[in-house]
């Protein structure tokens, strides 16, 4: 049997044991912390499949003369940005637009209420109605597709439509 000729070797063993027994509380917690994620992905999965939310309707455009005025949001309506106005999607949804006259298509961040129309759908930005050449008609049919829903916010609870 050897035996240490070093007066501390208690200690050091002793000390070895604590580390070991550290790292291993470390280990598992870590593990228990993984485990946890996986189970509550599985129950409360970040992307659920959802279908993109799509609707078909007329689209109008704001008048100049709501230049700087606030949204419903709190933003200030600058007309050169790509914003619009919708019934029911929550602010910070981004919806792609597209003018089915002419195939022309364009982002845009929802960031008012409205059209107070019941006739229409969407009302957008001077930019926008701009790139999907809709401002001679002021009026045209469009199909509007949430391309990402707002911070926090599904598809599936982002929009009821009647």
């Amino acid at each position: 049997m050897l035996l240490s000729t070093n007066p501390n070797f208690s200690h050091e063993k002793e000390s070895l044991g604590r580390a070991h027994l550290i790292v291993n509380i470390i280990t598992m917690t870590f593990n228990l912390c993984i485990y946890l994620f996986l189970l509550f992905y599985i129950f409360f999965p970040l992307h659920k499949d959802q279908s993109a939310y799509t609707q078909i309707g007329m689209a109008s455009y704001y008048s100049n003369a709501l230049e700087g005025n606030p949204t419903a949001s709190g933003e200030a309506y600058d007309s050169k940005n790509y914003t619009a106005a919708h019934k029911s999607l929550p602010f910070g949804t981004i919806v792609n637009v597209m003018n089915l006259d002419n195939g022309k298509e364009v982002r845009v961040k929802i960031n008012d209420r409205g059209p107070f129309s019941q006739n229409r759908i969407i009302d957008l930005s001077y930019a926008a109605a701009k790139t999907l050449e809709m401002t001679r008609k002021g009026l045209v049919e469009v199909r509007i597709v949430v391309i990402e829903p707002a911070s926090g916010y599904s598809v599936a609870d982002s929009v009821t439509i009647k």
